[in-house]
């Protein structure tokens, strides 16, 4: 069964809801001065702890440039500190502060209003199954 045409379907909707959704965060967020790309590095390092600016630049899929300079933003909003790491002279290891998870805590709970007053419509079971079927997808190409 040939699912090239659907899966092509699926890559350019997605392209188009995270452009839509990148746009809403930078959007909603710019008094924070968290952008998308502030707000993923957040959400990593919360669910994961330390990273290294390079092991950050290839979750978030930017380049190491890009990323030292959204780093640098951050840290000096004082949302992530950047602490010697052992395994590494040249490699700071970053860290959400308090302060880091205390403004994501603010921006979750801000898009979690403002999805609440969208009429969105699939319900919660397509909506799992949506989530599903894109993780079994990120995982087919992981390795690619």
């Amino acid at each position: 069964m040939d699912n090239t045409k659907p899966l092509y379907e699926i890559i350019e909707s997605s392209r188009i809801f995270m452009n839509k959704m990148n746009t809403l965060v930078d959007k909603i967020h710019k008094e924070k001065g968290v952008n998308s790309c502030s707000r993923g590095v957040m959400l990593i390092l919360k669910s994961e702890g330390f990273k290294t600016i390079p092991q950050l630049a290839r979750e978030t899929q930017r380049s190491r440039q890009y990323l030292q300079k959204t780093i640098s933003n951050m840290e000096s909003k004082g949302l992530i500190t950047l602490t010697s790491n052992p395994d590494h002279k040249t490699s700071s290891l970053v860290e959400l502060t308090k302060r880091g998870t205390q403004v994501l805590t603010e921006i979750l709970n801000a898009e979690a209003a403002l999805i609440s007053t969208v009429d969105i419509p699939v319900d919660s079971e397509q909506l799992k199954s949506v989530s599903s079927s894109l993780k079994q997808l990120t995982l087919a190409f992981q390795n690619k």
